[in-house]
């Protein structure tokens, strides 16, 4: 009698293009100076105007975002988006599974709060993006990937800060406080 295997059932790459795809990042390969103030880079229409160059950036400029939001033209408007990025239930088991693979306390106290803060929910909503966005990528710790503007918007709709008033794009892997 044969025994089980394990990893008999895992993909492989079954050529070059697509194992490459493990090691490049999902980077915006785009000139982004003199866009903060303005829209006319938005491609998809649901953008918005963002306080930095770096961050005006459009959904449909990355070519991983257009695989998944096909004809939806915005990312926004994939089925997926809203059940991946914005359900609180998804998100609260993207939450518990950072709790256990976290090894710093502090975050791990943020992440625990039974009253999740709309920053906290921000914060797993973003991760869950680049999650789903770079699927066969190795991101890597400490490679920021910039989120479009029109998904940013999306999430602050969905959870919004009190006062309105956000941190943006940051340089390295920070947990709000």
């Amino acid at each position: 009698m044969a025994s089980v295997k394990p990893y008999q059932f895992e993909p492989d790459c079954s050529n070059e293009r697509d194992s490459n795809n493990f090691t490049e990042n999902n980077d915006f390969e785009i000139n982004v100076d003199n866009r903060s103030g303005k829209l006319n880079w938005c491609k998809c229409g649901q953008c918005v105007i963002m306080t930095t160059d770096q961050e005006s950036v459009c959904c449909q400029e990355s070519e991983k975002v257009k695989q998944v939001s096909g004809i939806a033209g915005c990312v926004t408007h994939n089925v997926l988006f809203n059940k991946l990025v914005l359900d609180k239930d998804v998100l609260n088991i993207s939450r518990h599974k950072m709790i256990l693979k976290s090894k710093k306390k502090q975050k791990k106290k943020i992440l625990c709060k039974i009253e999740t803060q709309n920053k906290v929910w921000r914060y797993l909503a973003y991760k869950q993006f680049i999650s789903w966005i770079n699927a066969c990528t190795t991101i890597g710790k400490g490679n920021r990937i910039v989120i479009p503007s029109c998904v940013i918007y999306k999430i602050r709709q969905t959870y919004p800060e009190e006062n309105g008033v956000y941190v943006g794009f940051r340089p390295n892997d920070k947990l709000p406080t």
